[in-house]
């Protein structure tokens, strides 16, 4: 993690959420420790193929941060694909109008 052009290697906290996409009331948190060079680990097992989204909770040096990703695991077709798309638009919809699960 970086800000700026410096490592962040004294954040406050560092978190992981993550869920599959339609499953968002499921999703479960991760602490990922700093490792070295403003690295944050942590590791988890996914028992089921699908589409999934990882959200980083990143408090440090007064700021909080918390960018969103999707990713794969396994295989999946392209209407798990679309169906993620969609209820990534629909969760973004939802936190635009005030609404939060």
């Amino acid at each position: 993690m970086t800000q700026g052009n410096d490592s962040v290697e004294d954040a406050d906290e560092v978190t992981f959420e993550i869920w599959k996409a339609n499953e968002k009331e499921k999703a479960f948190l991760i602490d990922a420790p700093h490792d070295k060079n403003g690295i944050y680990k942590a590791g988890t097992s996914f028992i089921t193929d699908g589409v999934y989204f990882i959200q980083t909770h990143v408090t440090a040096r007064d700021m909080h941060v918390m960018p969103k990703q999707q990713f794969t695991v396994g295989n999946v077709t392209e209407d798990e694909l679309k169906s993620a798309e969609e209820a990534d638009v629909k969760e973004k919809s939802a936190g635009m109008s005030g609404k939060h699960h």
